[in-house]
């Protein structure tokens, strides 16, 4: 039996991603980031709960077109967040974008 799990939300659900931390501690949390919102910093206060309580997390980031600006959202979280325990999936739309954003996290600095 596989000891793991993970529970998938949206953004759009912030007002019960703080009540996953009563998951135990094996449980794996993925928020994709809604295109129509909310935006990255009225979500960024419960990614800090997340960490606080040293949950891994994984932060989904679409590139449609109609999405916040990726790069944007990886430059803020690298500001704001550890990438202890942190993985940022960017689902591209194209090869361009992709190596754009693939180039700017290699050379991305973290603030801790």
């Amino acid at each position: 039996m596989f000891p793991y799990g993970m529970v998938h939300r949206h953004s759009a659900s912030k007002h019960n991603l703080a009540d996953l931390l009563e998951l135990d501690r094996n449980w794996l949390i993925q928020v994709t980031m809604d295109p129509m919102g909310p935006r990255l910093a009225e979500i960024m206060p419960v990614f800090h709960l997340l960490q606080e309580a040293g949950r891994p997390f994984i932060v989904a980031i679409p590139t449609d077109g109609v999405a916040e600006d990726p790069a944007g959202q990886i430059i803020q979280m690298a500001r704001e967040l550890s990438p202890r325990g942190l993985c940022i999936h960017i689902r591209a739309d194209s090869i361009a974008l992709a190596i754009e954003l693939r180039d700017l996290a290699k050379n991305i600095r973290w603030s801790s």
